[in-house]
Formats: structure tokens, sequence, C-alpha cells
């Protein structure tokens, strides 16, 4: 495409894509002086520029006449008439306020429209070019944020989640604390797995589909994993910041809205293929290809009778390998370095610079992703009244992973460390003994997401009804998880203590002979765990729908609706080791890490686990073999019902809503007022375990069940005022509410007795309040030839704040009497959250040629929280979990007339990830407090994309991610200090696509 705006190839469609605010404020559509000369396609082209508004039509349909003159004050619709008259033409408006321009049904008398001979070339005319998706941004009632998909052409990206890391206010997360869909194992797949929106973790945010709900099947929160979607298939990613009545409670970080264009907004016929390939550095490392790749193909059509029926269909598939060197500690095993007699940490000493690590994980992963999907588009657009359209969606993620670790633990116990009096009262903490681990495990994930959307409008005179059905059903499973371990206390453990130095922030050990001879031996190192196998499944089924009213004039309209959902989940998880009964399991006992080549598990191949760094030498082993042997020798395992059921919990949630809402418009005044109420009904059935599903005591062992309501009168009002088309102020004043997960309210449960018989039972809580919101939104927008700039401040006040806990409890606390004590979780206190947001684009074309076709675009966020947990082990006030102070996108961007070069780059703040409860260490101390809350340290990107147009149907594009080989990910316990950190090196990697268009 020129910088001019032409793009020369024949045979396409004639696009009009104009910018700008309302049409006029007051929707009139001025003439252009000498527009009477003008032909069809130029007065078109030119009242889409001056109103503002987007008009599609076929370049060989328009008549070869001249256009008529448009008399100032013209409206919009006016004047499109009187364009349009005797043409034979018709225009009909899309949902997204898209003029469409046809061909008259056949029906009605049309006069033949001549063809000629050749293909008329298409013709994009963009306005301001860059400014079409801020135009949209400046056009919208509500606050959002949108990236069109020419954006996800140009990115880097691997996944949704990454996609939407573009977006001021999002930040993008390796990992969360979602139990065995978290953790560190899950971040070294070096991608972005979930995301916070203004300081609010995923739970606190909505996933849509072109409006619906989808299901939020992970185990622990109503998170949706964003790692499952790809970085193509919609036609735009919507981000509202700020709700209107007709928007539900649960939302008070943002709405994520994915949405896809129907065959009359792409075109009557399109069909684009896309190929791609991809390479990542690591794998060569641990003997892994890493060649990658897939595709896409996209067909559309018009059809039916008068072109009245809209068909698009997508189809992908790929696979992308990766591979990463990791750096991880035991879960227990560090300690302060300097106490008092009691163990503690001194007073008036930083808990979090007083640390000291007693053991070093080094590790590194393997594995590859697979993903699949299709979707549909069918829309019926009759010259009626009336029109219906159906959505469909599915999406599936595969993921083998391989996790090798050599460990070494000199803090398991009191017996591997002592304490050496310093004098004053003070004892330092020294590491007295080591002992050596190889462990092995798979990290299997499978992730499945289905939705289906119909629905349709109805014109009765001033009356529009919207009525609308959806399913959903999404899945979250981790199967097939196999794991082996080689170390036992007699033959791995040696008298010297684990030492280390730090080389480049990698803490790294200094080892003694007896360890070096452990290591140089390690053929001889007997197996521990003969192998375990556990099995997760999640899985989330959610149907519902409502209508929408809507009637009133323009300026005056009143909107009402109502809305139906309800969910139905189940999760379970599922652990074997039956050697744990004296059964068998895949490897036979007195098993030595050099038989895996006998047993037929590894081919003889050892690799080193981080060459310079961590050079110890770990055998490769076949999982899909040692899965086989599991299965074929433990058919020994006999379940208890605690093991059974242990673990297992379902729940159905029903909620209704209805709202009331008016649009009011006066001038440059445009006022929202709002109210909607929900009811929420949640009932969920769990097994407390304990004593094999038989009641005693007065406790009831077995299956229970649990009840909970909520309901909330949620107020909204927005005002927008728009003084001309290039500027935009806004102010919304909403309300929120999201209720607890079902994990939070009857998870797993369990009854167990101390030595001294005292019975503790640990559940969830039916009683946890639901988290309400009271939001405040202040901003402004302003457009100017080649720009554009919006500046939004933002404070959101929580109540009953509840973090996210992953597979464990908000906040452990003694909820019960002495006779049965009672832990469960609670409610935390107020958060607060205030924050900025900048985006701004810029054209540079004030530059000397060749530097005038140079865009920069940047988006700028700041935020700071407070929030009162309530936890005694904690400070009073901490700050919000997954909520960095800065965050920074940029790209620049050179766009010649048949290719492009652009760079981005991307940096985030450090984060608290997890809060300092991490209970007792090796040696005894208590290791809660906030100074040891997990920080994710900043991080950064820069990233590197191309594109050139080899033909007028091709189109070659190429990026390359991590250009300067960042980390991936690094978390420290303690902001400051490094003494206990989790390091992820993945490497950088490449990508190509070719896009075909006919």
């Amino acid at each position: 495409m020129s910088r001019a705006g032409v793009d020369p190839r024949p045979g396409r469609r004639v696009a009009a894509i104009a910018l700008g605010a309302a049409l006029l404020a007051a929707g009139a559509a001025p003439a252009a002086p000498g527009s009477q000369q003008r032909n069809l396609s130029d007065a078109l082209l030119s009242l889409a520029r001056q109103s503002g508004r987007n008009l599609l039509f076929q370049g060989a349909a328009l008549p070869p006449r001249a256009a008529p003159s448009i008399p100032d004050g013209t409206s919009f619709r006016a004047a499109l008439d009187l364009l349009l008259a005797g043409t034979g033409l018709i225009y009909r408006e899309q949902p997204d306020g898209t003029i469409v321009i046809l061909p008259a049904p056949a029906s009605r008398p049309t006069p033949p429209l001549p063809r000629p001979p050749e293909p008329t070339e298409e013709i994009l005319v963009m306005g301001q070019r860059l400014q079409d998706r801020f135009a949209a941004e400046l056009r919208s009632p509500l606050p959002v944020h949108i990236l069109p998909a020419a954006d996800f052409n140009r990115a880097a990206d691997r996944n949704m989640a990454e996609l939407l890391g573009r977006l001021p206010g999002v930040n993008v997360m390796m990992t969360s604390l979602q139990g065995d869909l978290g953790g560190i194992d899950r971040a070294a797949r070096a991608e972005g797995q979930s995301v916070a929106i203004r300081g609010l973790g995923g739970a606190y945010s909505q996933l849509l589909m072109d409006g619906v709900n989808i299901a939020q099947s992970l185990p622990y929160s109503r998170d949706v994993q964003l790692s499952l979607l790809p970085p193509f298939g919609p036609d735009a990613l919507h981000l509202e910041t700020a709700l209107t009545a007709d928007k539900d409670g649960d939302a008070i970080g943002g709405i994520i809205d994915f949405r896809s264009a129907s065959a009359f907004d792409l075109g009557a016929e399109r069909t684009r293929i896309s190929l791609r390939g991809n390479w990542t550095t690591r794998t060569g490392d641990y003997h892994l290809s890493g060649a990658g790749g897939g595709g896409e193909v996209e067909w559309s059509r018009l059809f039916g009778r008068d072109n009245a029926l809209g068909l698009v269909l997508r189809a992908h598939a790929d696979s992308r390998p990766f591979a990463s060197r990791q750096q991880t500690y035991q879960t227990g095993q560090f300690d302060y370095a300097i106490t008092d007699a009691a163990g503690h940490n001194p007073a008036g000493m930083d808990a979090g610079e007083n640390l000291l690590a007693t053991s070093l994980n080094a590790q590194f992963v393997r594995g590859r992703t697979k993903r699949g999907g299709a979707a549909a588009a069918l829309d019926w657009r009759p010259d009626a009244p009336y029109s219906a359209f159906l959505r469909a969606g599915w999406n599936r993620a595969d993921t083998e992973q391989d996790v090798y670790q050599v460990g070494f633990q000199g803090g398991r116990d009191a017996s591997f460390t002592r304490r050496i009096p310093l004098g004053n009262g003070l004892y330092q903490t020294q590491s007295i003994k080591n002992q050596l681990h190889y462990w092995f495990q798979t990290n299997p994930d499978e992730a499945e997401l289905l939705t289906l959307h119909g629905g349709g409008e109805i014109r009765a005179s001033a009356l529009t009804l919207r009525p609308y059905l959806f399913h959903s059903w999404g899945r979250n499973d981790k199967p097939r998880h196999i794991e082996v371990s080689f170390w036992n206390n007699r033959g791995t453990t040696v008298d010297e203590g684990l030492v280390m130095a730090d080389r480049g922030g990698y803490p790294v050990p200094l080892l003694g002979p007896k360890m070096q001879a452990l290591l140089a031996g390690a053929d001889a190192v007997p197996a521990s765990n003969l192998g375990e196998y556990t099995s997760l499944t999640s899985r989330q089924r959610k149907d519902g729908g409502g209508l929408d009213l809507e009637t009133g004039p323009d300026g005056m309209k009143l909107q009402a609706g109502m809305k139906l959902v309800r969910s139905d989940n189940s999760v379970t998880r599922r652990n074997q080791r039956p050697q744990n009964s004296g059964g068998s399991a895949a490897l036979p006992p007195g098993t030595r890490m050099g038989d895996l080549t006998a047993l037929g598990l590894s081919d003889g191949t050892w690799v080193t686990v981080a060459k310079g760094l961590y050079d110890y030498q770990v055998p490769l082993i076949d999982q899909g073999l040692l899965l086989e042997r599991f299965r074929a020798h433990a058919g020994d395992f006999v379940w208890t019902p605690d093991d059974y059921n242990g673990n297992s919990m379902s729940g159905q949630e029903t909620v209704s809503a209805a709202y009331l809402q008016a649009d009011l418009q006066r001038g440059p005044w445009q006022l929202l007022p709002g109210l909607r109420v929900e009811r929420a009904e949640i009932n969920t059935r769990y097994w407390l375990s304990g004593n094999q599903g038989v009641p005693a005591g007065g406790i009831a062992y077995g299956w229970n069940h649990g009840e909970s309501r909520y309901k909330a009168w949620l107020p909204r009002l927005l005002v927008n005022y728009t003084p001309d088309e290039d500027q935009r102020y806004r102010l919304a004043i909403w309300t929120g509410q999201v209720r607890p997960a079902l994990y939070q309210l009857s998870g797993s449960a369990t009854a167990s007795r101390d030595a001294n018989g005292t019975v503790t039972l640990i559940q969830g809580n039916p009683d946890l309040k639901a988290v309400s919101a009271l939001n405040i939104d202040l901003g402004g927008e302003w457009r100017w030839p080649g720009g554009h700039a919006g500046l939004s401040l933002y404070h959101k006040r929580l109540r009953h704040y509840l973090y996210d806990a992953g597979a464990n409890y908000n906040g452990l606390a003694d909820g019960g009497g002495a006779s049965l004590p009672i832990v469960k979780p609670f409610n935390g206190g107020t958060a607060r959250l205030w924050g900025a947001e900048l985006a701004a684009a810029q054209e540079l074309d004030f530059l000397p040629d060749p530097f005038n076709a140079l865009v920069l675009e940047t988006s700028l966020n700041s935020q700071q929280s407070r929030v009162r947990l309530n936890m005694p082990d904690l400070a009073p006030v901490e700050r919000l979990q997954y909520a960095p102070n800065w965050q920074v996108n940029s790209r620049l961007r050179y766009a010649a007339d048949d290719w492009s070069l652009s760079v981005s780059y991307s940096w985030s703040d450090a984060y608290i990830q997890k809060y300092g409860l991490h209970g007792l260490s090796g040696s005894g101390s208590r290791m809660n407090g906030s100074a040891l809350d997990v920080w994710v340290q900043p991080s950064q990107r820069l990233d590197l994309q191309g594109d050139w147009q080899v033909s007028p149907g091709a189109t070659l594009e190429f990026s390359i991610r991590n250009l300067l080989n960042d980390l991936a990910y690094r978390a420290t316990i303690g902001r400051q200090s490094d003494a206990v950190p989790e390091t992820i090196a993945s490497g950088r990697s490449a990508q190509m696509v070719l896009r075909l268009e006919f």
C-alpha cells in the first residue's frame, strides 16, 4: 500500500474507511466544494472522510456517472440517499456502524450495471492513516482500547495473553498461583499465560467472545487460560475499562472481547491462506528439534437471495517447540542467615535482606505445544427490519513438557543446619549437610474451549429487540503427569554444607569433593520415587441467554434487558504412588540411574543442564515409555474412598440479571445513567477426607453440600463531552461485584488428627462475601492530523478483598472453637488502587524523506495500590498482587510503499506474585512476613517485525522475538534481595509467515 493510501491491487472491493468522531457532533455531512463535478466513487469517499463513517462498496458496482451536488447541512443519511438515487444500489448499516452498499434485491426494478472489461483497482482510503482504530476508540461511548487484526499480524506474540500486553494497563504473567496449572514449570514455557488488568488478576476481569461469556474452567479461580488462544483468528480485540449497566458486574478490572467480523464486513468473496514457520534457539541444547509451524485458512462469501446470507469459515493448526534453562529452590529450604535464640529474624533487621538459600535446583525443560481450532460466522441480513446471526468457535491446545532437575538440598530438616553463636544473642545459620537429588517429571497440559452464540435483531416501529442464546464448554486438564526421582537419605547425603556463590545473578554451588564424587558416579544413584502418577481434570459448562430492548428517538434512548446464565463446574485430582503401599510402579526396586537404558527408558543420551553454568549431566527419559511401564505394573494399586474422592468438587452457579439504562444526548453531551441488578445462587458438592467417608465424632466425613447466595445493586453513570470530532472527555462512576470462586466456597476439605488426638478441620467457607468495588474513571482523548493521544485517571476501591492463592485458601485462619478447630478462608479488608494511563501515536511525516514514513506509538501506565489483607503474619497494609507500579510499551514502525519494518519494546516494573506466607523452614524458623513476599522482578523484551508485499495477493512477514536475549522470568523472595531467586532463560525465537489472498 502506498503512503498516499492507494492500493494498486486489482479486482478488490472498494473500501472507504474515514476517520472522525461522531458525525460532526450533530450528525451533518457538509458538502465538498465542486462535488457535482466528481464521479460517484469520489463523492462517496469524500462523504466517508467528512462524516467519520465507514463506507464499504464494490467498485465494479458503481455506475460511471457524475454525482449530484449535496446541499450544505445535509445529514449523512440524506446525503447518501441523494448519491445513490437511481443507481440501483441500496445501503445497510452493520452493528458496528459500518455502511455497506449493495445492489438492490432482484425483486425490485434494477437497471443493469455496466461492468468494465478489466478489473477495477482497489482503493483503500485511510483518511489520516494510522488513526482508523483511534477514531473508533474516540467514537465509542465507553472508554475502550482496540487492537485490529492488522496489528495482530505484525506482532511477535505467541498467544492472546501476549497480544493484550500491548495495551495500556495490562500486565502479562508467565505464571500465576493456579496450583497445578501454575508455578515455575509453567513459566518455563516462556509465554504469557494470563493477564492482570489495571492491577487486578484475571479473576476480576471478564473474557468474552463476540460479547458473550465463555467458560472459566480453571480449577481454583474464575480466571481463563489465555495461552490457549492463538494470536490470530478474531478480527479485533477490544478492552473496555469502564462499564455501562448492560455489562456484567464481575468485570472490575475490565472486559476483554474478541470480535469476529461478518462476511458483509470482509467482502463478498475472500479467501486467505497463511503458512507459518517458527524456530527457537535453545532446543538444540536438549536434543529437541527447534522447528515448528502451522497455518490458517479463511473463506468468506455472500450468497442466497439478494446476497442476504454471509458466511465466514476459519481454521488453524500450529506447533511450537520450547526449551528453557531454570534455576529454582526447594520449597521451604531457605532460612534466615542471622537469627535470635528462638530462630526468628532479629528485631530491627530486614527479613528480606537476611536470607540464606539452603537449596538449589538446576533444571531445564523441553516440550512442544500443539494448537488447533476452527470458527464460523453466519449472518442473515435481508432487506427487512430483522436480521440474525450465528457464531461458533473451538480452540484446543495440547502441551507435552519434560522437566529435568539436579538438586542440592542443604536444608531438608534441622539436622542439615546449625546455628553458630555470634554474641549479643545472635546466631549465624550454616548448612552442614548436603543431599543430591535427580528428578524427572512430565508437566502435560490440555486446554479446550468451545463457544456457540446465536441471536438477532427485530425492529418493530420504535422498538428494537435483540434476543440471544449462548453455550460455552471448557476444560483445563493436567493428565498423564508422571515423575520419578533418584536419591536416598544414606547414599546421596554428604557431610559437606551447601555453600553458594553468585554468577551473573545465578546462585552456583561451591561443591566439596564428596559431592563432586557423587556427581561423577551418577549412574549409581539409586531411585527413590519409583513412579508417581497424577491426573487433574477441571471442566465448566456455561449456558445462557438474554434479551436487550431499545426504544426512543436519537438523543433520548431507553435501554433495558435481562440475562440468565447457568454454569456447571467439576474438578477432580487423583494421585497414585503404589510403592507406598507395597505395590509395583514404573521402576523396579533397586533401580539406579544407569539402569534406565537397560529398562528401555533412555537411549543412553545424557545432556548438560546449563552449559557453562550448571555443568551437570542428566539422562534423557522417554516419557511415553515411562508412562507405559507405570500402567503395566501399577495394576495392584487399590483406591481408598479418600484417595479417589478427596480432591473432587462440583458445583452449579445460576446468575440472573436485569438492567435499565438511558442514553441521553444534547449537543456535545452524552449521559448514560443506568442500574443493574444481579442475583447469584451457588450450590457445591465436595468430599471431606479423614475417615474414608464414614461420619464419626460429629464430623460429616464423605460427601457434603454447600450453598451461597449473592445479590448486588450496581448503579452506573457515564458522561461524555464531545466539543468537536477530534476530542472527547469522559467521566465514569460505576460499581461491580465479583463472587468467590467455587473452590474457595467449598473446595478440597480434610479433617486431620495430631499426636494429641486433636482434630483440625480444613475446608472452604460458603459464607465468604463477594468482592464489591466502586470505580471512578476520568479521561480525555484527542486527535490531530497524523496523531492521537488518550489519558485516563482511575481509582478503584474494593471491599472484602480476596487474593489469588491458587490451590490454597485465601488466608488460613482458626475459625472454630477449641473442641473442633476449623481452618478456612476469609475475606480481607479494603483495597485501593490509583492509576494513570497514557497512550499516544504520531506519524513523523514532518521529518525529511525518507524518515517521514516513521510512526511512533507508545503507552505508559502508572499505578499505586494499598490493601488490607487482615493477615496477622503480614503487614497491616500490603500492595495488590500482580500490580506493577510502572509499565511501558512502544513501537517504532517504518512503512514504505510495499514493505514495513517495526521495532517494539515492552518493560514492566516488579510486582508481588505471592504474599510472604511460607510456613516453617527446614531448621524450624517461621518464614512468614511481608518482607518475604515473592516479587517478580522487572522484565523487558525487544522484538523486530517486518512485512513485504511480494505481489497484490501475497505478503511475506517475519518476526524475531527477544532480540536482546533477556530473561523470560525472574522472581525473588523479597523485593531487593537476590539470595533466594528463581530464574528462567528461554533464548530467542523467530517466525516467518506467508499470506496468500485471492
